[in-house]
């Protein structure tokens, strides 16, 4: 089978498109050609286009993948690989990110109608979607009227070259217990809620929290560094940035992770973020918010699972954490048995085969 994997995003290295490749690589009867951009400006657009017609013309896939995010090149995908199977990688819904989750228009508004439109049009024009979690795919059939037979959840997972357990439980000389969370400030991350912890934690001197990453916009980044300064949390140490390969050293030496999501937005319901499959995978204790969906997080078995918006239950686990230092390896371990079994690529690899399968039947 040869399956053409499209791409035109800013981040072509983003790890939803790197763990698919991976997924495709380990099918040994896969042959997988490429239309993806190099350029991360607008020319990203014609680099894959241009890349597109000469697969369609010269390779001849028998399926088509359109990677995150391809939502604004649907239509012409669509058009070029017209007659052949299209399997979507929707991950998240269009209408939902931009109306309700960043309310960029108004409800009722010609804008939002087009979004609306197009969202609609992307999953109906589509032979087969992806979804990063079922309570995503439900929202996309279920508020857009598609058979749900068209939608597969297939989990973010993680690379598992880079992300693995330490057999030196790698530890920092420090007495002090970690927490640890990195990620780019999203408003379903919930970062005010972790600062807010925090905070009310700052008298106990030996919890200590490293955060890495920060806000797109530099105001954010400004806003968040100037809260942090003003609360005078001594015991928040944050990194702007480091680099992805060093992140596994990190959650190895922390005591306990932050997975979130917990600002319980309207997406933050539907995530199960990537950072937190990392953690379950090198086996560390991790607080996970809870999202409309059951798949498997069972509370002070393996994993801390909260509710999410509330300051109050990511306080209140983070010192039982604190207090049970005893049972978090047992809970960590219990997490990464959870994620061999259905977050892992050997897991995941299955459910994608199947619809490579169905694709071409």
């Amino acid at each position: 089978m040869k399956v053409a994997y499209i791409l035109s995003y800013k981040y072509p290295k983003y790890v939803r498109t790197q763990y698919i490749l991976q997924l495709l690589d380990r099918m040994d009867d896969i042959t997988v050609v490429k239309a993806m951009n190099t350029s991360t400006g607008v020319l990203r657009y014609v680099q894959t286009i241009a890349k597109l017609v000469r697969l369609r013309v010269v390779e001849k896939p028998d399926v088509y993948m359109l990677g995150f995010r391809g939502t604004e090149l649907f239509w012409l995908v669509r058009l070029i690989t017209a007659g052949k199977p299209l399997i979507y990688d929707e991950f998240l819904n269009p209408y939902l990110w931009t109306i309700e989750e960043h309310k960029k228009f108004k409800k009722g508004s010609v804008l939002e109608k087009l979004v609306r439109f197009y969202t609609k049009y992307t999953l109906n024009a589509a032979d087969y979607v992806l979804s990063d979690t079922y309570a995503h795919a439900s929202y996309s059939f279920t508020n857009f009227g598609i058979s749900s037979d068209k939608f597969t959840t297939l989990y973010v997972g993680t690379d598992e070259k880079v992300f693995t357990e330490s057999s030196s439980k790698e530890k920092d000389n420090k007495k002090s217990f970690n927490v640890f969370f990195y990620g780019n400030f999203l408003p379903l991350h919930g970062i005010n809620h972790i600062i807010n912890a925090a905070e009310a934690l700052k008298d106990k001197k030996d919890i200590q929290f490293t955060i890495i990453g920060g806000a797109n916009r530099k105001e954010d980044m400004e806003v968040f560094l100037a809260d942090v300064a003003k609360r005078k949390l001594n015991n928040v140490e944050h990194k702007p940035w480091v680099e992805y390969e060093e992140l596994p050293d990190y959650i190895r030496r922390s005591d306990l992770c932050l997975g979130g999501p917990f600002a319980g937005t309207p997406q933050a319901q539907k995530v199960i973020t990537g950072k937190a499959y990392q953690f379950l995978s090198i086996a560390k204790p991790t607080i996970i918010g809870a999202i409309d969906e059951e798949v498997g997080f069972v509370d002070k078995r393996n994993c801390l699972l909260i509710k999410q918006g509330s300051t109050d239950e990511l306080v209140s686990n983070i010192l039982w954490a604190y207090e049970n230092k005893d049972k978090l390896g047992k809970i960590g371990k219990s997490g990464q048995d959870l994620y061999k079994k259905k977050f892992s690529q050997a897991a995941q690899q299955k459910v994608l085969r199947s619809v490579l399968d169905r694709a071409v039947q």
